[in-house]
């Protein structure tokens, strides 16, 4: 996934409702709400609750000379916590029109491009205007779990390697003298047969 599972959620919405750049935005971003009676998204992670896979593994690319790459990829189930609020009946209006969204033939193929999986049904969907207090907020919550697929890679340092072992054996007459009962070295020219 070549992106926060957030900002794909946020494409779809604001695709699929005609909203603009100013009007979703990723949640915990010290964005002030507007005064005016537009409709508002925010979306945000609440919580992972279970990953289902961790894996490295390392692949060697096809430059000359090739290049020891390290890859990770983690595929775990997120839980995304969507807004939707305004200080006029928007919020009242078209809260279903999320869930409209995530289900649009535009979130079939973010979900194909990004490899993720955006579940067809929220887990909950509350309505929290009481949460602003004395406000006149329309707000409504709702969480949609997804399994997400998170992948990097990045080149292997070089490290210097050994390519040269030298071995000393020793008896209880050698062990403290110069002089090892048998001495050697293995190095890329060595040839060891096995009989």
């Amino acid at each position: 996934m070549q992106s926060l599972a957030e900002q794909i959620f946020i494409d779809i919405i604001k695709g699929e409702m005609a909203l603009d750049d100013r009007q979703a935005w990723i949640r915990s971003q010290n964005v002030k709400i507007p005064t005016d009676s537009g409709l508002y998204v925010t979306v945000g992670m609440v919580d992972s609750p279970r990953v289902m896979s961790s894996v490295r593994y390392t692949r060697e690319t096809t430059d000359d000379p090739p290049q020891l790459l390290q890859c990770q990829q983690i595929v775990m189930r997120e839980n995304i916590q969507i807004d939707v609020f305004s200080r006029d009946n928007s919020a009242i209006l078209r809260r279903w029109e999320i869930i409209a969204a995530l289900t649009s033939y535009r979130a079939a193929q973010a979900m194909e491009e990004n490899s993720f999986k955006i579940f067809r049904t929220p887990s909950t969907f509350v309505n929290t205007s009481g949460g602003e207090g004395g406000s006149t907020i329309n707000r409504f919550t709702l969480i949609v779990p997804c399994h997400v697929w998170y992948y990097k890679e990045n080149a292997l340092p070089t490290y210097d390697y050994y390519d040269e072992f030298s071995n000393r054996v020793d008896d209880a007459n050698t062990i403290a003298t110069a002089d090892p009962l048998i001495e050697f070295t293995i190095d890329e020219n060595t040839v060891i047969n096995y009989n």
